[in-house]
């Protein structure tokens, strides 16, 4: 399906190398990532730790969001109770989130495809959390886009 962000105001999670970000940015989204990861030129990049300072650091009258991306976000960390607290800050009436991700990774150490915990818990929590959409799933590339809009009362 074709999502038009033409003129909408859109905020990447994790932005890493920039794959989703990049094409965007001529239209004004912003992308963040942890201070060390982001990059130094432009387009610039926000420094975002998940869950630590967003209030304090995106006041809520000033960023509202049309579109929040995140792509390949949830994995094996222990990040993923504040990755969820900041979708939900930056996720206001009217905004969809759009996250896409690899429901399995290789285990290096049993050479097979393993789901992690952490993933499974995310998942739970993810649609506790909003009312949840799965868009697409691809299973030759273990890989599910999930459309969330409006967090549950």
């Amino acid at each position: 399906e074709h999502v038009d962000l033409l003129d909408k105001a859109v905020l990447e999670l994790g932005a890493g190398t920039g794959l989703v970000f990049t094409p965007l940015s001529p239209q004004g989204a912003m992308a963040t990532d942890l201070p060390d990861v982001c990059c130094r030129y432009t387009p610039q990049v926000v420094a975002l730790v998940w869950g630590q300072d967003v209030k304090r650091d995106f006041l809520s009258t000033i960023y509202n969001y049309n579109y929040v991306l995140c792509a390949d976000v949830v994995y094996h960390h222990n990040f993923v109770e504040d990755l969820l607290i900041t979708m939900q800050y930056f996720c206001k009436p009217g905004t969809t989130l759009l996250w896409a991700n690899k429901t399995h990774w290789l285990s290096l150490f049993h050479l097979q495809w393993v789901r992690f915990q952490s993933y499974l818990r995310f998942i739970e929590n993810f649609k506790n959390v909003f009312n949840v959409t799965l868009l697409k799933e691809i299973p030759q590339e273990e890989i599910r886009i999930y459309q969330a809009t409006d967090l549950k009362k």
